[in-house]
């Protein structure tokens, strides 16, 4: 019975996927058909051409979109920075402004580019 129930609760995904598919078919449809013709010189498309070429963007640049595919990429950083206490993620950032400041050529103490004159001193 509570399968049953799950299975009813769920299939408004059917209609829901089928709606956007054809929505973003369309709009892929519409703005290609409206730019690239007259731009490139290239063929219009048709329907079914503008949601192929969006299944083949979407599995080359996006993955699958499967539930749960982007959480099983983690994030290294996050998890050494989760591991660090207060400590040394204060060492950490104080080594990462350092770079940063070295790397544009300004100097963490004083703020300034390398070379310009102080705020204390006078120029000559």
């Amino acid at each position: 019975m509570k399968k049953n129930f799950r299975l009813c609760h769920h299939l408004w995904i059917i209609p829901a996927a089928a709606a956007c598919i054809a929505a973003f078919g369309c709009a892929v449809m519409l703005l290609w058909n409206a730019l690239l013709p007259r731009i490139a010189g290239l063929p219009a498309l048709n329907f079914w051409e503008a949601a192929g070429l969006l299944l083949l963007g979407r599995l080359l640049f996006g993955g699958p979109g499967w539930p749960g595919w982007h959480q099983s990429h983690k994030n290294p950083f996050r998890e050494k920075w989760l591991a660090m206490n207060d400590e040394e993620r204060k060492e950490f950032v104080a080594k990462f402004h350092g770079f940063h400041h070295r790397r544009h050529g300004v100097h963490p103490e004083e703020g300034k580019q390398p070379g310009s004159a102080s705020t204390d001193q006078k120029e000559e």
